[in-house]
């Protein structure tokens, strides 16, 4: 998967072009930073729906920690390109950055409920090769790499999820902030599911929305013994 399309201009311009000659819908993921109307345009005209931006976080200190190169003005700029060329803005966000503190998680949280834009949050996973992974290790914030690749693989980008805390904030904050980004979620699904539903559960229906009347969220069914890494999801939501 690619996860940056839009990278290289003239090679996204060229595969729209070969997209445009089928009838079909597609989206992809990409960075704030690149994208303009010329090629927006182009991916609406070859059936794009939704663009999918590792926006993060907000945060100047947090952006600059993690070497994202972007910045908040950044980022509006591309929604409302994203916007103005007819195609969905799908924000990717992250909750537990080091340098993120209170103010800018419920600023961040804020300009989700505004615009109810949100695609995916998750708490922040400190991948192998990267700084906050080295980080980690360094400050004994991570004490078993076996062990911590296996809490890995059990994420499901839910409230309840275990997460490292990078930044010294309290629980409620972050799990309050993720509920919030939670709760901004784009109505309707991003993308409709139909391959093997049966290898899916769902989970936590939320009668107070019709479009997740049923369930908030779908997903591959955790690895045998992932329950030692989960936490009761209704204790959580009461501490929040």
């Amino acid at each position: 998967m690619d996860l940056t399309f839009t990278s290289n201009k003239k090679r996204s311009l060229e595969i729209c072009e070969v997209i445009k000659e089928f009838d079909i819908g597609w989206t992809c993921l990409t960075r704030c930073t690149d994208v303009d109307p010329e090629i927006l345009a182009a991916m609406k005209a070859s059936g794009c729906d939704i663009v999918l931006y590792g926006v993060e976080s907000l945060s100047p200190e947090a952006l600059k920690a993690a070497r994202k190169g972007s910045a908040e003005h950044i980022v509006l700029r591309a929604m409302k390109a994203t916007w103005d060329a007819g195609l969905r803005f799908g924000g990717l966000t992250i909750v537990g950055l080091p340098g993120e503190d209170e103010n800018s998680l419920d600023h961040m949280a804020k300009w989700a409920e505004e615009n109810r834009h949100i695609t995916r949050v998750k708490y922040l996973s400190a991948m192998p090769g990267t700084s906050v992974y080295s980080d980690g290790l360094k400050s004994g914030i991570i004490r078993d790499e076996v062990g911590h690749l296996r809490w890995l693989s059990t994420e499901q980008a839910l409230v309840h999820d275990e997460y490292l805390n990078f930044n010294g904030l309290r629980e409620s904050v972050m799990r309050r902030a993720y509920q919030r980004l939670y709760d901004s979620y784009q109505p309707g699904p991003v993308m409709d599911f139909r391959h093997w539903p049966e290898h899916f559960q769902t989970f936590y229906p939320d009668p107070r929305r019709d479009w997740r009347g049923q369930f908030s969220s779908a997903a591959a069914p955790p690895a045998p013994g992932s329950e030692r890494f989960r936490r009761n999801l209704a204790s959580n939501i009461q501490s929040v």
